[in-house]
């Protein structure tokens, strides 16, 4: 009997250990802010503009996910579903401002544009759904 008293307690130690560790990366992986290397960088002026990268909304998914892109390049985000999307900056509920946007309402066709001229990886979301989300890199 104490055998599988002492059985039970362990078994219950590790499933709480699992769901401790999943409810972890659950939430370092959708609130935590990811971008922790973008406040050493400050904003460039950027007078001549470089190259233009497309990230479209459709199907509930942002594509691509991630967008590898050079200081004064352009970020194009268009909406292509039927449901209006706010995006927005940052961890959802910690929205932060990049090329002076912090949150767009953008109905479908209609488009996002922003100068990348911040160095660093930056999360990008629709506010009104979180699971719609992916970033960008931008190197100097």
């Amino acid at each position: 009997m104490k055998h599988l008293k002492l059985i039970a307690i362990v078994l219950s130690v590790v499933i709480a250990a699992v769901a401790v560790f999943a409810a972890t990366q659950y939430i370092a992986n959708n609130y935590l802010d990811k971008q922790d290397d973008h406040k050493a960088h400050a904003e460039v002026n950027c007078k001549q503009k470089g190259q233009t990268h497309y990230v479209v909304i459709e199907n509930n998914a942002m594509v691509p996910k991630h967008t590898y892109a050079n200081l004064c390049d352009t970020l194009k985000v268009t909406n292509k579903d039927d449901k209006v999307r706010r995006v927005a900056f940052g961890a959802h509920d910690h929205h932060q401002t990049y090329d002076g946007q912090e949150e767009n309402t953008l109905a479908k066709d209609q488009v996002e544009e922003v100068v990348l001229n911040k160095a660093g990886t930056y999360m990008i979301h629709d506010h009104l759904d979180y699971r719609v989300q992916g970033d960008f890199t931008v190197k100097e």
